[in-house]
């Protein structure tokens, strides 16, 4: 799978959840479209792209792996280390000690 055919696949999986929640945002997707300050997106809609694309690739993805600031190019960079990680057979687990750019998503109070 190429960059490209990542990049298309996480902007269809942006955009169809953005629709489905009613955020117009997702009309103007660009690489550098951050999830929360330009699409909108609250933790719940961000929790549902990460399992969609969890889903679509077949890989598990850090719990703090994609935050509010990150950008559809940080979404696409993960899921494409995460993908070369898989095919090299050095798959861990899905904890991760980095934040993801921008920060991670808070967690919700119990």
């Amino acid at each position: 799978m190429t960059r490209i055919d990542i990049a298309s696949a996480v902007e269809e999986i942006v955009a169809a959840v953005a629709d489905e929640h009613g955020l117009f945002g997702a009309r103007d997707l660009t690489p550098e479209s951050t999830l929360n300050d330009q699409l909108g997106m609250d933790e719940a809609d961000i929790i549902e792209v990460i399992h969609r694309a969890e889903n679509r690739f077949g890989i598990s993805l850090p719990d703090n792996g994609v935050g509010f600031s990150s950008t559809l190019t940080d979404v696409v960079d993960l899921i494409a280390q995460r993908l070369g990680d898989k095919q090299a057979g050095l798959m861990k687990g899905s904890g991760s000690d980095e934040p993801p750019p921008g920060g991670p998503v808070p967690a919700k109070a119990a």
